[in-house]
């Protein structure tokens, strides 16, 4: 498998604690800053560079490259990018169109779907898993239209019931 060598093989086991606890530490330091610095830029954007930039995240890049390196699965919350002001599922659409095409094996796992139409519409788009929480789940096999079946059909059966031991 291409790649870099494992620790073992190029650190001799007394340089390898000192060695990641230094590069882990980096890593925090670095990332804790640059979020910081994150956060205070990002009230300075103006809000059409805002809008621009939710719009120009690189999320099919992200999930090609979750692809290539064989993911199992990847997890667009849909719901979230609806919440960014962008249409999760044209946004689910397009990541299965782009994995059927290119006939990649890594099943995609529509997330935070808020209502029953976002369960039909990811379906429909392709998306194999799909994750809701429980009163979207209930909405799912709750209809108007069911229940007032329910309803007559039991209605029916007792009649029937009644009618049968009257005339039995």
């Amino acid at each position: 498998m291409p790649g870099a060598p494992p620790a073992r093989a190029v650190l001799p086991r007394a340089e390898r604690l000192p060695y990641f606890v230094g590069f882990s530490t980096t890593l925090w330091i670095v990332t804790l800053l640059a979020t910081a610095v994150g956060y205070l830029l990002a009230g300075m954007v103006p809000e059409p560079v805002t809008l621009g930039l939710v719009f120009l995240t690189p999320i099919y890049f992200m999930l090609i490259l979750a692809a290539e390196i064989g993911a199992y699965i990847v997890s667009p919350f849909l719901g979230r990018i609806d919440d960014a002001a962008a249409d999760g599922m044209h946004a689910l659409r397009q990541m299965c169109e782009i994995y059927d095409v290119q006939g990649y094996e890594t099943e995609v796992l529509a997330a935070s779907l808020r209502h029953p139409m976002h369960v039909v519409e990811a379906a429909l788009a392709g998306a194999n898993i799909a994750t809701m929480p429980y009163d979207v789940f209930v909405k799912l096999v709750k209809h108007p239209l069911t229940d007032a079946g329910l309803q007559k059909f039991t209605q029916d059966w007792e009649a029937l019931q009644r009618e049968l031991k009257g005339g039995a």
